[in-house]
């Protein structure tokens, strides 16, 4: 990873937890192995409760760390992939206290506020 890294909180909330648990997982499987990039999961609250995937107030975020600027439109075609096939659910991008949030195809509006999130670099 390059000295100057920069971190994205992604969340996928929609109306099946399952499902937006599997979408975070997903991603989280697309961004393994890409250069410059780490991902690791975690829930808000700390551990989901014991044997209740997905079940509770806990939405699984993916922490993603990336060398910054290289690798973030990597980060950014992940989500656009991820957004294309997770049309019922919303897509919360957040990188400090700016973020994006996208539901279905992205517009090119929201593909630029995508892009423009993750090559800032928040100090």
């Amino acid at each position: 990873m390059s000295s100057r890294t920069a971190m994205a909180v992604i969340a996928v909330f929609g109306d099946d937890v399952l499902r937006s648990e599997d979408a975070t997982r997903a991603l989280s499987s697309d961004l393994t192995g890409v250069q410059d990039v780490a991902v690791r999961l975690e829930y808000p609250g700390g551990e989901a409760r014991l044997g209740a995937k997905g079940q509770g107030p806990e939405v699984l975020h993916a922490i993603v760390d990336y060398a910054w600027p290289a690798a973030a439109p990597l980060v950014a075609e992940a989500v656009k992939k991820l957004c294309s096939r997770h049309k019922r659910e919303r897509v919360r991008v957040t990188v400090g206290q700016d973020y994006v949030e996208i539901s279905g195809d992205p517009s090119p509006e929201q593909a630029e506020l995508l892009s423009k999130v993750l090559d800032e670099l928040q100090k």
